[in-house]
């Protein structure tokens, strides 16, 4: 997408953007590790020795709704496989 994205947008590589609806499950997959791997190097940036449970609470205060909300869908596909495939090996 070439221009500024909109609130709608998701970033799903470094200036590469995507309309939220039309993002696939692979898409979500690679916003959400985009923005782990920011708060990875903001944390090394700063000099910071972390964790893994270091990060997720840092990165946890430091998203914001979109960013949470992005998260939480994504959460909620990788739910509904799981449950998907519980009833298919039944």
């Amino acid at each position: 997408m070439a221009g500024n994205p909109t609130p709608w947008h998701v970033e799903i590589a470094p200036n590469e953007f995507k309309l939220f609806g039309e993002c696939t499950r692979d898409d979500l997959e690679a916003a959400t590790g985009l923005i782990e791997d920011r708060a990875a190097n903001r944390e090394l940036t700063a000099g910071h020795e972390f964790d893994d449970d270091v990060l997720a609470r840092r990165l946890s205060m430091g998203l914001t709704d979109q960013q949470r909300n992005l998260f939480a869908v994504l959460e909620m596909i990788k739910m509904v496989e799981r449950e998907q495939a519980k009833r298919e090996d039944v």
